[in-house]
């Protein structure tokens, strides 16, 4: 226990200190050395706070990054998928103007073989090479239903 004594106080008063009030401030200054050294929950309080702040700015700038990345990603996406769509009008375009796949005469040859009728032949012909489709229709088409395709073509 601590023993007391009496100190007049700057009203006149006397009031009761402790004697170990050099005691109490060597203890208090103890502690506040200790709380530097390892800080307290209570001390660290703040450095919690900024250690979160500093993290959420950290993710923060993670996340536009990333942001920035995808954007960057999705651009090169965009103008990859612009260059194949190019590239795809390009080849139909080529692909309009190639021959067909067989010579005029042996189509010729190919619809005369069918038996269609010769009066017919050269409408046949006509509408057969204006349209690719149509002549690789024929081209893929059993031989013994050649010539009711041809004519469901022309007559159709």
């Amino acid at each position: 226990m601590a023993s007391k004594k009496q100190i007049p106080t700057n009203n006149g008063n006397s009031g009761t200190l402790s004697l170990n009030r050099a005691l109490d401030d060597a203890l208090v200054e103890a502690f506040m050395q200790e709380l530097e050294k390892d800080p307290s929950p209570i001390a660290s309080g703040g450095k919690r706070k900024k250690l979160k702040v500093v993290k959420n700015k950290e993710a923060k700038n993670e996340i536009i990054e990333l942001k920035e990345s995808m954007n960057v990603v999705a651009e090169a996406l965009r103008e990859g998928n612009a260059a194949i769509r190019e590239g795809n009008e390009i080849t139909r375009e080529r692909h309009k103007h190639e021959l067909p796949p067989i010579s005029g005469e042996e189509t010729w040859n190919l619809i005369k073989e069918c038996g269609c009728d010769t009066d017919s032949l050269t409408k046949i012909y006509c509408a057969v090479m204006k349209d690719k489709d149509k002549l690789r229709m024929i081209l893929q088409c059993p031989p013994e239903a050649c010539k009711a395709v041809i004519m469901q073509m022309v007559s159709g």
